[in-house]
């Protein structure tokens, strides 16, 4: 993947990031902003990552 499309992908992302998870509920935006990322590292091809990750006991307040 070229940097060009790398830091598209990450401004991108962090827009996203910032408009989905600015709503006053900690829980919520976190857990939105986990997928989020995981649809980032998909992006930049990282698929044994996410697999990793998914298989991780997740907790949240």
């Amino acid at each position: 993947m070229s940097e060009i499309k790398i830091t598209k992908a990450d401004a991108d992302f962090a827009k996203a990031i910032e408009e989905q998870c600015a709503h006053g509920d900690p829980e919520g935006a976190h857990s939105t902003a986990d997928d989020l990322l995981i649809q980032l590292l998909l992006v930049l091809g990282c698929e044994k990552t996410v697999a990793a990750w998914s298989k991780v006991e997740k907790w949240y307040a």
